[in-house]
């Protein structure tokens, strides 16, 4: 049996949608608290809420829950069990799409580094580090910042673009 959770509301179910997909939305904390403390359904939830906003959304929208007066702790709970299971998947979705651009940015190093018939050695001179280092970043060990990434263009004749896409 579906319940409707909108039952109160003098909006319809087409312009509630609207509402939860724009979390700048004057009214969207209002229901999508309103729509967690009225279903424990996530498949219902993330119907009207998208999994990403409302990993992005919870800590406010549980502000908004705890305030009404009717949330039992067991629904918070609930919630909060939800976040954290679809939150510690993004975060290794993360890790590994970091992973990823490590390896590819570790190859070009090497790559680079070749073309020019460097050595980790000289590399490492001309740049102002030790070899180990060098080593340590083709082989996709290390951890780039952009200072970094600024002295190894400049080594190479190049200049580092970064893009998010």
């Amino acid at each position: 049996m579906k319940i409707n959770w909108l039952w109160d509301s003098v909006l319809g179910e087409n312009e509630v949608r609207k509402i939860l997909k724009d979390k700048n939305n004057p009214r969207f904390y209002i229901y999508a608290s309103k729509l967690l403390s009225r279903q424990s359904d996530p498949v219902i939830v993330f119907d009207y809420i998208e999994k990403g906003l409302f990993i992005n959304t919870w800590f406010k929208i549980r502000l908004y829950l705890e305030k009404d007066k009717w949330i039992g702790e067991d629904k918070l709970i609930f919630w909060d069990t939800i976040y954290n299971k679809l939150a510690s998947k993004d975060k290794k979705q993360d890790y590994d799409l970091v992973k990823q651009e490590l390896k590819e940015i570790s190859f070009l190093l090497k790559q680079l580094r070749k073309e020019h018939g460097y050595s980790q050695k000289h590399a490492a001179d001309k740049m102002g580090v030790i070899q180990q280092y060098i080593s340590r970043l083709e082989s996709g060990k290390g951890n780039y910042s952009i200072e970094t990434l600024c002295k190894i263009a400049t080594v190479y004749g190049k200049r580092p673009v970064i893009r998010f896409i």
